[in-house]
């Protein structure tokens, strides 16, 4: 049963880079035959959350590759999903300018993940299980990750132009102003903070689900 669970594990990390691979390639062979682009041209935005894709993916193996642990198949699982429901869905194919509670639903689904994974390392590396502790390491992690990733939105706005923070309005082609400006981020980090405080009542009644273990020498998909 494990074998077949890391099997179906290996085949969607593959489905996912081999969809991002395609989708990076259709891009530059669109944008180089066309006689205009822009940052808010699809092609584009498709180009660039690819290779974010192929950034994003090996994550997990790349940091815990020589350490002795590894992640439970299910983070493995959240990971690519997350990667599908934000990237793919989101930005690829749209949605996050078709509707606004898909980006909400989305932060709030990223806090719960990530504050996961700062579960699994508190209990496997660091081996604390002080409450307190637990909350204030969740809380500092989840919350930087996002500020992480923030800053990230408003790097890739401030050199190419393009509107990830939603600081302007494309509809009514108006710059938003003042607090208008910040409500995007603010509002994003407070999401944040929310899937965090799912996964941490979650965890309090269902503390078995996460299935948090340290695997020493080779892992099993490596037998």
């Amino acid at each position: 049963m494990v074998y077949r669970k890391q099997s179906i594990i290996k085949w969607l990390y593959l489905i996912t880079f081999l969809t991002a691979v395609i989708i990076c390639l259709f891009s530059i062979y669109t944008i180089l035959t066309s006689t205009s682009n822009t940052v808010k041209d699809p092609h584009v935005i498709a180009f660039a959350n690819g290779l974010i894709i192929l950034v994003l993916l090996p994550i997990p193996y790349l940091l815990f590759k020589r350490s002795g642990y590894q992640l439970p198949l299910l983070l493995h699982l959240y990971h690519i999903v997350f990667i599908w429901l934000s990237l793919v869905i989101g930005e690829i194919i749209g949605i996050y300018r078709i509707t606004t509670y898909y980006d909400s639903i989305i932060h709030i689904i990223g806090g719960y993940l990530i504050a996961l994974i700062g579960l699994y390392l508190v209990h496997t590396m660091v081996r604390n299980e002080k409450r307190v502790f637990i909350l204030l390491f969740v809380f500092s992690f989840t919350q930087g990750v996002a500020v992480i990733w923030e800053l990230f939105e408003f790097l890739v706005d401030f050199t190419v132009g393009s509107n990830m923070q939603s600081y302007f309005d494309d509809i009514n082609q108006v710059m938003f102003t003042g607090q208008d400006a910040l409500k995007d981020t603010m509002l994003d980090l407070a999401l944040n903070m929310i899937g965090m405080i799912i996964c941490l009542f979650t965890y309090s009644f269902y503390p078995q689900k996460l299935q948090f273990e340290k695997i020493k020498g080779l892992t099993a998909n490596s037998q």
